[in-house]
């Protein structure tokens, strides 16, 4: 009887908080905040804040993921990504809130708990990328996606911005709270934030890592050359960013581009060119290769989580997600997942190929923090338009099973 009451607490809180509107912040706000000369009541007031925010983003998340049909929520490891979610929102709304006067112990304690709670929310999650994408490649296997790729996209983007929204915040609060010692810190930068971010040097860093991979796959990589037009402000191009963020998108376009240079061309390899311009309000970068291209009729294809060019990758069905090494590519996720980090504070991507040439990469990120602000979905019935071909979907499945799972 009390786990029964219990359950059914936490379903009106959930539903509750997912009628509550999601608070979005730009990355100036989160600069500012970081910036607070009193750590110990900074602290408090973030976790006072992930306290009140974290269960409304949960929230929308888990009432989003019941949009799914059941031949969907209810494979296994698609199964086993809800269940972590519904852990997460209970641990969150359950933590007991701070009473009106609390005294500077209660205030340690409950800072610290918190942090220990979002911790063990973001190790829980860590793998809910590679664990969706196998039960997605599962189910594509299975034949029962035939008629909702574009759905399927559609849940995803929603899905995914909403996830890289709230592990930014339950990071930049690791981040800014961690002990001095800590290998989260960093003197310059507010959190996960610098405020001078050297673009350049992070192209580096990622082509560096891209070369490495394009290397152990074909055994040759071709050299990236950085080009900065005189722009507006100092030669050295900086901006107010996240630098993993930044890393992430880059690494992913670059990572494309030395596979397809090094196996389109067979002898001498032309560099990629990574051009990087800051203007007054946008700060653009052109990643530009001589690979090959891309067919116009692929182009729509290729923000989609069923398309790659390369050799699709294969999972183990017992294989723990979280321990699957990184692949040079094969799952199709690496673009579409790129576009919305690209997207989460204000930017966005685009792809111009020419079939037997080559392929410009346009990433546009926003050059002032304060206009730098979260864009994310919310569980809306009008902003949700893929139900009515999932539940098309789910009909097909129950008369392909009453064919004996073969069409007529």
């Amino acid at each position: 009887m009390a786990a029964t009451s219990a359950r059914a607490g936490i379903e009106a809180a959930i539903t509750k908080c997912s009628n509550m509107k999601i608070t979005r912040l730009s990355l100036g706000k989160f600069a500012v905040f970081g910036r607070e000369p009193d750590r110990v009541q900074a602290c408090v007031k973030s976790c006072r804040f992930l306290h009140r925010e974290g269960p409304v983003r949960l929230a929308h998340m888990i009432r989003e993921m019941r949009t799914l049909p059941p031949f969907m929520l209810e494979q296994p490891l698609l199964n086993k990504v809800y269940g972590w979610y519904q852990a997460s929102f209970r641990d969150l709304y359950t933590y007991p809130h701070l009473r009106a006067t609390p005294s500077e112990n209660e205030l340690f304690q409950y800072s610290a708990g918190m942090t220990r709670v979002i911790e063990t929310i973001l190790s829980r999650h860590e793998p809910v990328v590679l664990t969706i994408a196998q039960a997605m490649q599962q189910l594509e296997q299975e034949r029962k996606l035939a008629m909702s790729h574009n759905s399927v996209r559609e849940f995803l983007d929603r899905f995914y911005m909403s996830r890289i929204g709230i592990r930014f915040l339950f990071n930049q609060h690791q981040a800014l709270f961690a002990p001095p010692d800590s290998a989260r810190r960093n003197k310059r930068w507010i959190g996960s934030i610098d405020p001078s971010c050297r673009v350049a040097d992070v192209a580096v860093d990622a082509a560096n890592a891209a070369k490495f991979i394009c290397q152990e796959s074909y055994g040759r990589a071709p050299e990236m050359k950085i080009v900065t037009p005189k722009t507006v402000g100092s030669e050295e191009i900086t901006f107010t960013y996240i630098p993993s963020h930044l890393y992430l998108i880059l690494f992913e376009l670059l990572k494309n581009s030395y596979r397809a240079v090094a196996t389109h061309h067979e002898g001498a390899m032309p560099a990629v060119r990574v051009v990087i311009v800051k203007g007054k309000e946008d700060l653009t970068i052109k990643v530009s290769d001589e690979g090959g291209g891309i067919p116009h009729r692929n182009l729509q294809d290729i923000f989609s989580y069923f398309y790659t060019t390369a050799t699709p990758q294969s999972f183990d069905p017992n294989e723990d997600p979280a321990t699957r090494a990184v692949p040079m590519a094969g799952f199709g996720y690496g673009l579409p997942l790129s576009r919305l980090y690209a997207r989460y504070l204000g930017g966005d991507m685009n792809v111009i190929s020419v079939d037997g040439y080559g392929t410009d990469a346009y990433l546009y990120l926003k050059t002032a923090a304060e206009n730098a602000v979260e864009v994310l979905p919310t569980y809306n019935q009008d902003e949700i338009k893929y139900t009515d071909v999932f539940q098309e979907e789910e009909s097909h499945q129950h008369w392909m099973a009453a064919q004996g799972g073969h069409g007529k």
